[in-house]
């Protein structure tokens, strides 16, 4: 278990490469599909919209309870935004 390592580019090859992520902003958990980023040269990607999938009720419309995060929602918490994790998930074979 690592913290603190994330950072643009990780959440883009992360993403890329098709290992989920998670993100628990406000008071739930949801599941990122696909960030709209654009390219810095030598540098950190920058993020426009985080796409995501969340199940909590009514907070984005069925079937597919898709929406984009809010830009609070993309704001650590000790910045002043709602953001609590952002979490890269890797699953290895027993």
């Amino acid at each position: 278990l690592r913290q603190n390592n994330l950072n643009n580019q990780r959440v883009v090859d992360d993403l890329k490469n098709d290992w989920p992520m998670i993100v628990g902003s406000r008071a739930h958990t949801m599941v990122v599909a696909r960030v709209d980023y654009i390219p810095q040269p030598g540098g950190q990607p920058q993020i426009g919209r985080v796409h995501v999938i969340d199940p909590f009720p009514r907070a984005a419309p069925p079937p597919e309870h898709a929406r984009f995060l809010e830009a609070d929602e993309m704001v650590p918490i000790i910045n002043g935004g709602s953001l609590r994790y952002l979490a890269s998930i890797r699953v290895a074979p027993n």
